[in-house]
């Protein structure tokens, strides 16, 4: 069991859970049926449980509170599934490439609004119209 007292400062790095698996196999991961049932754990050991279960690599954003209590009760699904409704209720979403599961925050950074937000308070000042607000990443629904 791990806990930070300060979790921004305690994953001051990408937080790497190592395993073997080939850069291919990181999407059918998460087709894999698997069952999770955790009671106030912390969120870095409910991960590194996946990640050893499943002999996946799982990185985390430096962003995440790692901290976070998880309730899964006995939840039965593919991997993918599981990981959706453990993250999406704590802001947080999963991506995969070729190397690894990467676990962030759903909404854009705090700098990268601040950026916004300055560009626009210049544009104003040029008579420019405004840019279009950022969308959190992944947000956007696919084109059918």
């Amino acid at each position: 069991m791990c806990a930070f007292s300060r979790p921004g400062l305690a994953l001051a790095i990408v937080l790497l859970l190592f395993s073997s698996v080939s850069g291919h196999e990181t999407d059918k991961v998460l087709l894999e049926e698997t069952r999770l049932d955790f009671v106030q754990t912390p969120l870095l050991a409910v991960l590194s449980f996946v990640a050893d279960r499943h002999d996946v690599q799982i990185t985390i954003d430096v962003r995440t509170d790692v901290n976070q209590a998880i309730t899964l009760r006995d939840s039965t699904g593919s991997l993918g599934e599981l990981l959706k409704k453990l993250l999406t209720p704590l802001g947080l979403r999963y991506r995969t490439d070729a190397q690894a599961i990467t676990v962030e925050p759903i909404d854009p950074p705090a700098y990268f609004l601040k950026f916004w937000e300055k560009q626009n308070e210049e544009r104003k000042i040029l008579g420019l119209s405004p840019m279009p607000k950022p969308k959190p990443r992944g947000s956007s629904q696919p084109k059918k």
